[in-house]
């Protein structure tokens, strides 16, 4: 079976930028001070699943921490379906019969924490902007009983910007318990820089796959990478359209998500993989992966975003209500 280039595969590769590195770092920060929580928020596509699976790996590698994870897939707020969910476990679902899925998640947690010796559990949540006021009640009462059987529990949280409809929500209504609890240090996952480009556009010149074998430039553009092109000598046409591009729907043009980049990269070398083309005509294709990457749709979502934030709160979900999921 063909091994796919690592470039073109959803969620890889792991490249660490400078705002991975600085996020990996923030929830690295709450975990050692003893904070109850992070929420981390990010435009779509700024790397927030890819940092969380990277936390994942990394940390159940280490053996420091009992790590659960879960993506929210919808906003049920089914209390047993919710802690199910809760109850997966480096990817498997465990199961303790007769007993609620609640205690069934604290007898789990207990008997890993003394098979490792250790006292730390992390749960790891995925799209957190479905999570609902319901939601956030059972995550509070999960990591209180489990502090009372003298475990350190601590909750990543990993969402889009609509996530700041829950807080508003909450804030309107006068609950500050639980946004001083999940949301009131959100740390925001923020996207590239313009001064940063050439930094990641170097590392696809760098990088090989496999590990002795063609940079990704030189993989995918081969002619471009003989005439002794590279990506990073386009840093700053990229930058240029990408910053022209935000200003025009009233965004930072230093907030640009990583994968957007890489989208446009993708344009990019396909235009350039079989074919000479003059400088003229390269910016015009530079121009061209910028405009065909997520970005635009992005901007526009956002500015729907920030629009609707501005208007009356509508009251939180019933307990048994549900709320269709944003795209």
């Amino acid at each position: 079976m063909e091994t796919l280039h690592p470039f073109t595969v959803k969620g890889g590769p792991c490249f660490r930028t400078p705002p991975f590195q600085e996020a990996l770092a923030a929830f690295q920060r709450r975990v050692s001070t003893g904070q109850a929580a992070i929420t981390i928020e990010g435009m779509p596509d700024t790397g927030k699943s890819t940092l969380m699976a990277h936390l994942q790996k990394t940390i159940s590698a280490s053996n420091k921490a009992v790590v659960y994870q879960m993506v929210m897939a919808s906003s049920s707020t089914d209390e047993k379906q919710f802690m199910r969910e809760l109850l997966t476990n480096n990817g498997s679902k465990e199961a303790f019969h007769s007993v609620t899925p609640k205690e069934a998640l604290k007898r789990s947690a207990l008997a890993n924490c003394d098979r490792l010796g250790v006292r730390r559990v992390i749960f790891l949540v995925d799209e957190a902007q479905m999570l609902t006021k319901t939601h956030y009640e059972l995550l509070r009462g999960v990591l209180s009983d489990l502090t009372a059987l003298g475990l350190a529990p601590f909750a990543g949280l990993f969402g889009q910007p609509e996530i700041r409809r829950v807080r508003k929500l909450l804030n309107d209504r006068g609950d500050t318990s639980l946004i001083n609890r999940f949301l009131g240090r959100m740390y925001v996952l923020r996207g590239l820089r313009r001064d940063e480009f050439k930094e990641v556009l170097q590392t696809l010149d760098e990088t090989r796959w496999p590990e002795e074998g063609p940079t990704y430039t030189e993989y995918f553009a081969p002619k471009f990478w003989a005439r002794g092109e590279r990506m990073a000598n386009w840093a700053e046409a990229f930058a240029r359209e990408f910053g022209e591009l935000a200003r025009a729907w009233g965004r930072s043009p230093d907030d640009l998500p990583t994968s957007y980049l890489n989208e446009a990269v993708h344009t990019f070398y396909a235009g350039v993989a079989d074919m000479t083309l003059t400088p003229a005509e390269m910016n015009q294709l530079v121009a061209r992966a910028v405009n065909e990457s997520p970005a635009p749709a992005a901007f526009e979502f956002l500015a729907g975003l920030e629009a609707s934030l501005e208007q009356p709160a509508a009251p939180l979900p019933s307990p048994r209500g549900r709320r269709s999921r944003a795209a």
